[in-house]
């Protein structure tokens, strides 16, 4: 993908950012280099020619220079991190594919931005987050090649984004990606890039997610297994432990009340100073 070789340039710009409830903007032909992580809310991208992907905590999307697009947030608002990168030169332009391009939640660029909210909440030093917001810039530039480098990688990860983007709903493989033939497709893209079926990668994806909610011991077990749309706190339960080899109650027991991590480490969240609220 060309668009890599400009996302080896040092960033333009970085910082936080939010929208509020409501939100829209519509872009024919966007003028920067940008990527949005999003860590609280909902962020919602539409492109010609491609379902609508509603971006949840963890997700990321980069929006290259020249894409149509547009950025709402019709359901909640939402608060990240972005980072901006120079202009391709007007050669690289002509190659650059101009297109918004979804990043799933995974775990490097995760702890990226959970290292970035850490030090916002603590001294918040310029020259640590100077080295950690690069640092997501090249989790989202590793990301990106990834994606380019597994045959039907792009698809897949459009599929993964689709399918993270209703784990905190009941909704169906067949709600979520239509009929017969397109969930067909669906699992073709996706053993292409060597990933499971999509109705046992959503599952997967929502015991991970169950996982890190269990772990940041702020709901209880039953709160959780609503929370992703699990029939009931029993279904939740087999799953977790078939998956994880414990019980979500001992999850959240491995995990004290305080916020802390079996090994004694207190996970952190915070605000920052620096904000851009362009998109």
């Amino acid at each position: 993908m060309a668009t890599l070789t400009t996302m080896t340039a040092p960033l333009l710009q970085w910082g936080r950012k939010s929208q509020p409830h409501g939100y829209q903007n519509r872009y024919g032909h966007y003028p920067q280099c940008y990527a949005i992580c999003v860590c609280s809310g909902q962020l919602r991208l539409e492109r010609p020619h491609h379902p609508r992907v509603d971006l949840h905590p963890g997700a990321a999307v980069f929006l290259a220079h020249g894409a149509p697009f547009t950025l709402s947030t019709p359901v909640a608002a939402y608060s990240g991190h972005f980072v901006e990168w120079p202009l391709p030169s007007r050669l690289a332009q002509e190659k650059i594919p101009p297109q918004a391009v979804v990043i799933p939640a995974n775990r490097p660029l995760r702890a990226a931005i959970n290292a970035i909210e850490g030090e916002y909440a603590g001294a918040a030093d310029a020259e640590a987050l100077t080295l950690l917001y690069h640092l997501a810039a090249r989790r989202i530039h590793l990301a990106m090649g990834a994606m380019d480098s597994i045959p039907g990688g792009a698809d897949a990860a459009a599929i993964q984004a689709r399918l993270s983007a209703n784990l905190q709903t009941a909704a169906t493989i067949a709600d979520i990606l239509g009929d017969d033939s397109a969930q067909r497709q669906a699992r073709r893209m996706l053993s292409s890039a060597g990933l499971p079926p999509p109705k046992r990668l959503l599952l997967d994806l929502k015991l991970d997610e169950a996982r890190r909610l269990l772990r940041s011991g702020h709901l209880a077990v039953t709160a959780v297994a609503f929370e992703l749309g699990f029939p009931s706190s029993q279904h939740f339960a087999t799953c977790y432990r078939k998956r994880f080899g414990l019980s979500p109650s001992a999850e959240r027991r491995a995990t004290g009340d305080d916020g802390r991590t079996p090994g004694g480490a207190r996970k952190t969240q915070g605000a920052g100073s620096r904000t851009s609220r362009e998109h």
